[in-house]
């Protein structure tokens, strides 16, 4: 998977350990892995099953990044899909 996107200059939260410092400066980020069309023909529908299940398992990272009532956001993802 790789993982990009563009930081800002200054700190935005001080103090934050890696990694959690580098996805705190991110003005935005994207995500993406490359599979072989082969690969995604011979998966079928459970490709489809395959993104469902990243997206779920990626989302507290976007709640990190961009939820302010992180801790109640966290309990409701947990609540739902763990």
């Amino acid at each position: 998977m790789t993982i990009g996107g563009e930081s800002y200059s200054k700190p935005r939260i001080e103090n934050l350990p890696q990694p959690a410092f580098g996805w705190a400066q991110r003005k935005n980020y994207h995500m993406g892995t490359m599979l072989p069309a082969g690969e995604v023909v011979r998966l079928g529908r459970g490709f489809v099953e395959l993104i469902e299940k990243t997206f779920i398992r990626l989302y507290p990272l976007f709640l990190f990044a961009g939820s302010v009532p992180l801790a109640a956001e966290l309990e409701r993802f947990r609540a739902k899909f763990q």
